[in-house]
């Protein structure tokens, strides 16, 4: 009788220990997607390409050439 509950606890100690496991391997998995993760997203060029906004949006185009203009007049006379 008492070898037998000795082999229930074993098998429920190996029961316990291989969810253990389990849950520590799909912890690490988790682990592993969130750094590809954060590897793919700081590859990612998240900085505007203002030259290619401009030629999506005349109006924006044009209001920068203006901008650029009277930036240019301020300099000059500055100087």
């Amino acid at each position: 009788m008492q070898e037998s509950l000795s082999k229930t606890n074993d098998l429920e100690e190996k029961q316990i220990e291989i969810q253990m496991a389990q849950q520590l391997i799909e912890e690490q998995d988790d682990q592993l997607l969130l750094t590809d993760l954060e590897m793919d997203i700081a590859k990612l060029d998240l900085a505007p390409d203002f030259a290619e906004q401009l030629e999506a949006f005349p109006l924006l185009k044009r209001m920068w050439a203006q901008i650029r203009q009277q930036i240019e007049e301020t300099s000059e006379e500055g100087e």
